[in-house]
């Protein structure tokens, strides 16, 4: 697994400490955030990369709120992104939602839990059986459109 991240010109400090942080941890991070980008910018280089390997890579999005950033990646066919503001929510929505993306907002999370909240979805595992049936809908919206 490889985690692709990505963040606006305002996330940078906390995404910088987020790229510390897992290549302490031995997790192979590829850094798509260019100089002055905007959360639709950085949303775009994150999804484009996770989607060449969706099944194994992961996508981390850090912008002011999270917002911004999950309404973007979120309308992409085979991204499941969860917007998230700690670590429970972290953990569940790679058990029972199988998202490959989330979004962290740097003004309403500290580093701390921004920490926790990479480690919970990075170590998480989807549990598949009864949520597959939810993933399949997920899946099918995006034919829809």
């Amino acid at each position: 697994m490889k985690v692709i991240i990505g963040a606006c010109s305002e996330a940078v400090n906390l995404k910088d400490v987020l790229c510390e942080w897992m290549n302490q941890q031995g997790i192979e991070v590829e850094d798509v955030t260019k100089e002055s980008m905007n959360f639709f910018e950085a949303s775009e280089a994150v999804v484009k990369e996770v989607l060449k390997n969706k099944d194994e890579d992961r996508g981390i999005i850090v912008d002011e709120t999270g917002a911004g950033a999950f309404m973007c990646a979120s309308k992409h066919n085979g991204i499941i992104c969860a917007q998230l503001n700690d670590e429970h929510s972290a953990k569940m929505t790679r058990d029972h939602n199988n998202a490959n993306v989330i979004t962290m907002g740097c003004r309403v999370i500290g580093t701390g839990v921004a920490i926790g909240i990479t480690e919970r979805f990075l170590k998480g595992k989807y549990s598949a059986g009864r949520h597959k049936i939810r993933i399949d809908m997920l899946d099918r919206m995006g034919e829809i459109s």
